[in-house]
């Protein structure tokens, strides 16, 4: 039988090393001139593009204030229908100044312990003036309980009384200097001073037994026996201690 003679063997195809590189390429393309038009457009068309979206931007925020404004309607009318509270030209301005977006926001997330021996009665309307701004408050009527609830749970201020019926640190001074009150409030805000130093919560002393010619203890933020004032020690008590979770302003 025959040999089969070398033009009878199957050639050898060889490929192209490029051929595959090139298909990329081609593949790519289309994507590759819709994001060269995409930037062509953006350099012709740059200022009405800037103009939209400066008007959805404005529109967000509008939106944004608007929801705001509704807010603090709503707690006016809340405020306003609260019995017990003295309405005067003192509380219009802190109405006001609760209106601010910053303010608002750390006060929808402030925790106050509110300390005082009197009947529950008594505080009623202030807490609840201050709870239609969203701040949420825990009570306590001795030193005792109040530093129970210090142990467990974090305060962002702490409202209380200067005397308590029958409790032992009546007696403690208020300050070194003379003259002073003596009372278990003072005993409390040393006492949270000495705990938890530069972390302390700020204390309001709201009470009617201050002398006017004794000086505020360098351990309480503030002291006050009007309503209004109170309201204004404790909003700037929560704007100094606090951080807006969501910062309106950085908007």
């Amino acid at each position: 039988m025959a040999s089969p003679s070398d033009n009878d063997k199957p050639t050898e195809k060889k490929s192209n090393p490029y051929s595959a590189d090139y298909s990329v390429v081609l593949n790519a393309l289309p994507a590759l001139i819709w994001a060269l038009l995409a930037v062509a457009a953006m350099v012709l068309f740059r200022k009405p593009i800037i103009k939209l979206i400066g008007r959805v931007s404005k529109v967000a925020y509008g939106s944004f204030q608007a929801e705001i404004a509704s807010q603090a309607i709503t707690r006016i009318k809340q405020f306003d229908n609260i019995t017990g509270i003295p309405k005067g030209p003192g509380l219009k301005r802190i109405l006001k100044r609760a209106q601010n977006e910053t303010l608002m926001c750390k006060l929808e997330h402030a925790h106050i312990l509110w300390v005082d021996d009197a009947h529950p009665s008594q505080n009623v309307a202030e807490r609840r003036a201050l709870e239609s701004f969203g701040i949420h408050f825990d009570l306590a009527n001795s030193t005792e309980e109040a530093t129970r609830w210090l142990d467990r749970a974090h305060y962002d201020a702490v409202i209380s009384d200067l005397t308590r019926d029958g409790d032992p640190t009546n007696k403690a001074a208020c300050s070194a200097h003379s003259p002073t009150p003596s009372g278990a409030g003072c005993a409390l805000a040393n006492k949270i001073h000495d705990q938890y130093k530069e972390d302390a919560p700020p204390i309001i002393l709201y009470t009617a037994g201050w002398p006017s010619n004794a000086d505020t203890p360098r351990t309480v933020f503030g002291l006050t026996n009007r309503v209004d004032q109170l309201f204004n020690l404790v909003f700037d008590a929560l704007d100094h201690r606090m951080d807006c979770p969501h910062d309106p302003s950085a908007d």
